[in-house]
């Protein structure tokens, strides 16, 4: 890829980015105050449910950011995942999708697909795992993919102070 292209793709996605989670800014601070909740940060056991810190990166671009999830239960093998990041170290995002989550031994396999819309790249595909502790998926679009990682903040290593 040419100098070029590659700087107009980057502003492209910046742009498309700016666009699409600009509700983000508006709905953060909801996020926000769900994540500082004690709710969030002791889960009581239920699964893959509470607050969970980490980080996202792009395997495309080497773009790389904070990342911030809220995942609850919604039955027997299904969760709602809100996620909050940002890109550029200060462009912020939020989306919510479902994760289909499969025991296996002592970890859930994780699956699901959220579309972001064409500016953004499309449909985005998540498969990976998470444990009591640790939180791993693999994205791709039609434009990306990379990694989210996150540990689970708990009531010893809680992160509501961010």
């Amino acid at each position: 890829m040419n100098a070029t292209f590659r700087t107009f793709r980057l502003l492209q996605t910046a742009f498309a980015l700016v666009l699409l989670f600009s509700a983000g800014c508006s709905v953060s601070s909801g996020f926000r105050r769900d994540f500082n909740s004690p709710c969030c940060c002791n889960p009581c056991g239920d699964g893959l449910a509470g607050c969970w810190d980490g980080c996202w990166k792009s395997h495309c671009t080497d773009h790389h950011g904070n990342l911030q999830g809220i995942i609850t239960r919604l039955d027997e093998t299904h969760y709602c995942a809100r996620f909050h990041g940002s890109f550029f170290k200060f462009l912020p995002f939020e989306y919510s999708m479902t994760l289909t989550a499969v025991p296996d031994g002592d970890r859930l396999i994780l699956s699901g697909q959220k579309d972001l819309g064409k500016l953004a790249g499309g449909v985005y595909r998540f498969h990976g795992y998470a444990t009591a502790t640790h939180f791993h998926a693999d994205y791709a679009s039609c434009k990306d993919r990379g990694v989210f990682i996150m540990s689970r903040c708990g009531a010893n290593a809680c992160c509501c102070s961010h």
